[in-house]
């Protein structure tokens, strides 16, 4: 089997990264969000006035405007080597897309989950705009977190607000709730944070949260099989180091014997050929980020809980 087949398959928990550049750094962005690379053009550029450093303004994209990030101010890069032809990287998730003025691009590396070294918490916070990184001959190219790189810019895609409807006052969905048993594994602080609060503001208290799919795996191993007696439901991100969503999601489902167990993918990688990746490792629904209102509505159904109409 070729390389290219094996990266056509599901849960082999590996990625594709696009390697561009601010000044001399490299940094790196998931393959699966990038939707085109193109020479950067200021005619079609308009300008807004009173935006936020970094914010550029729109850029005329398949005629359609998108808001264009200036990257080296956004990620705080004292950049004093500026490209003569600075490229747009236009990246869509969460059926948004974005343009990310860089200075170039190098080229397009495959790599496993498990080469992915994840930022020291020591040096992050809940808006850190780098995941980590990986080592490619010898530079290192870090993992940008373009998920919270943009809800500092726009808020419609944060995942702080959730509709009323989503946190029911009545006791008995309360209780139920509190009964099941989540796993969630997201790596991305903020991301984790926000799922974690909503879902136990939600009543769903018993909860286990994991920063990588690796850890969520070693947990599940360790509670013994079949994994269906330990944990009611999966909430998994896909992109994450050590292992991905797929990768855990098909472990879960054949190896742990979490066959009846239900495993929701919740990303912001979704879309047609995604989702035919999720079920061909066994997932049994997929959320975009950020519907968190969704995300709770699925678990409900999933779990047989019926909250108020």
């Amino acid at each position: 089997m070729s390389q290219n087949e094996i990266l056509l398959e599901s849960g082999t928990n590996e990625v594709e990264i696009l390697e561009f550049l601010l000044g001399d750094q490299s940094f790196g962005l998931n393959v699966a969000k990038v939707t085109s690379i193109e020479i950067f053009e200021e005619h079609r550029r308009t300008s807004l006035p009173a935006v936020p450093p970094g914010l550029m303004g729109t850029f005329m994209f398949r005629k359609e405007t998108i808001p264009l990030l200036e990257m080296s101010t956004v990620l705080q890069i004292d950049n004093n080597v500026k490209s003569e032809r600075p490229l747009v990287i236009s990246v869509e998730f969460n059926n948004f897309i974005l343009g990310l003025y860089v200075d170039g691009v190098n080229r397009i590396h495959r790599m496993a989950w498990d080469d992915f070294e994840p930022l020291d918490t020591t040096f992050g916070g809940d808006n850190n705009s780098i995941l980590g990184s990986i080592h490619i001959d010898d530079r290192e190219i870090l993992i940008l977190d373009i998920e919270s790189v943009s809800t500092r810019y726009f808020t419609h895609l944060s995942m702080e607000k959730f509709s009323d409807d989503v946190v029911s006052d009545e006791k008995t969905i309360a209780r139920l709730r509190s009964t099941k048993r989540l796993v969630v594994a997201e790596d991305s602080t903020m991301i984790r944070h926000q799922i974690v609060t909503i879902l136990k503001t939600a009543g769903y208290s018993n909860l286990h949260d994991f920063d990588n799919g690796q850890k969520a795996f070693d947990y599940l191993t360790s509670q013994g099989e079949p994994a269906s007696d330990h944990v009611d439901m999966m909430i998994l991100d896909i992109e994450m180091p050590a292992m991905d969503g797929l990768t855990l999601c098909r472990k879960f489902k054949r190896e742990l014997g979490g066959t009846t167990t239900p495993v929701v993918m919740f990303s912001s990688l979704i879309n047609e050929q995604m989702a035919m990746k999720c079920r061909e490792v066994g997932a049994d629904g997929w959320i975009t980020k950020p519907e968190i209102g969704e995300l709770v509505k699925s678990v409900d159904e999933k779990l047989g809980i019926v909250t108020k109409e």
